[in-house]
């Protein structure tokens, strides 16, 4: 056997570098604003994104969440979040029910959100809500510690978590929905 060969029997051969790519300039780009309210942005402000022209057929909202919240939706979670959306408990599915299509308050709520290396049972970006619903197994006292540790991460990340059992969602889920309409008042203008 002559020279270097890798474990597939093929000779170790370097690839080619990609050469190292300009940085972006104005002509290369466009502006994206992310702020649907107040479309008189200008070029370069708070919440204005600089855009590769490359990326323009890319869905905006897409490409804006990717952008700003990098840590957010990982397609390593992706089976796990289809498979908790689709296996979800009476509770989950009786509350998204007075969520969906922006029922409360005209907000968007999406449901089983990663943020991290968590997933959220129904998260709201207009005003960083978190709503947990949780069953009988969260009552563990290592279940409760991790719980308090994800409450954490997404407190310093400014995300309100609010938690509720699943019985309570069930068996009165009138209250369950007076409190969360109650401090959504609270926190919209």
């Amino acid at each position: 056997m002559g020279g270097c060969q890798g474990g597939d029997g093929r000779p170790n051969v370097p690839r080619p570098t990609r050469p190292l790519q300009p940085p972006l300039s104005g002509e290369d780009c466009f502006y994206y604003s992310d702020n649907k309210r107040d479309p008189s942005l200008k070029e370069g402000g708070a919440g204005v994104s600089l855009v590769p022209r490359r990326l323009r057929h890319v869905s905006m909202a897409c490409l804006s969440s990717r952008m700003m919240f990098p840590d957010h939706n990982k397609k390593i979670f992706a089976d796990r979040r289809r498979e908790l959306r689709r296996n979800q408990t009476d509770a989950e599915a009786r509350l998204w029910h007075f969520l969906r299509n922006r029922r409360l308050h005209g907000l968007k709520f999406h449901r089983q959100y990663g943020i991290g290396r968590y997933i959220l049972d129904f998260y709201c970006f207009d005003i960083k809500l978190a709503i947990e619903l949780d069953g009988g197994q969260h009552a563990a006292p290592s279940q409760a510690a991790y719980d308090d540790e994800r409450t954490a991460y997404l407190a310093s990340l400014g995300i309100k978590v609010l938690r509720y059992w699943n019985h309570d969602m069930v068996e009165r889920h009138e209250s369950v929905l007076e409190e969360i309409h109650e401090i959504i008042k609270a926190v919209l203008p």
